[in-house]
C-alpha cells in the first residue's frame, strides 16, 4: 500500500520544481512550495506535513529560521537540508542532510523514509496523550 505524502519545499523555484518533479511520478502526494519563512505564514498551521525539505538556496539564517518555524507549526515533520556545506550546519533542528547534486531516486527514497518516521513518532505521540488520559 501506498502511503500518502505531504512534502512541504521552501526554497528557489529551481530547487521546489525538482522536489515537484520528483514527486510527480508518485501516486498520493502532496507538494507545498514557499521561497521563504515569510511563506510559511500562510500556510494553515491546521495541515499535514510530513517531510520538510530546505534548499541551499537559503541562507544559514532563512534555514535556521525556517526550521524553528517548521518544528513549532508542525512538530512531528522531519526536516530535510539540501546543502553543499552539510557539515558547517550542524544544527539537531534538521533530522536529515545531504548535498544537493542528489538524484531524483535517492531524494524520493528519502522522502519515503523521513515520511515514515514522521508517521512513527506522530502514532507514538497520538498514544502517549491517550494514555495520559
Amino acid at each position: 500500500m501506498i502511503m500518502a505524502l505531504d512534502v512541504l519545499s521552501v526554497g528557489s523555484l529551481n530547487s521546489n520544481n525538482f522536489v515537484r518533479d520528483v514527486l510527480f511520478s508518485r501516486t498520493k502526494c502532496r507538494l507545498v512550495a514557499a521561497t521563504c519563512v515569510w511563506d510559511l505564514s500562510v500556510i494553515p498551521a491546521s495541515g499535514k506535513v510530513d517531510v520538510a525539505i530546505l534548499h541551499n538556496s537559503l541562507s544559514p539564517e532563512e534555514l535556521r529560521s525556517c526550521a524553528v518555524y517548521i518544528r513549532h507549526h508542525w512538530p512531528a515533520a522531519r526536516i530535510l537540508l539540501i546543502h553543499a556545506q552539510v557539515e558547517t550546519l550542524d544544527d539537531p533542528m534538521y533530522d536529515e542532510r545531504m548535498s544537493p547534486d542528489l538524484s531524483a531516486e535517492t531524494l524520493l527514497s528519502m522522502i519515503e523514509r523521513l515520511a515514515a518516521s514522521s508517521r512513527r513518532s506522530e502514532r507514538s505521540a497520538l498514544s502517549e496523550r491517550r494514555s495520559q488520559h
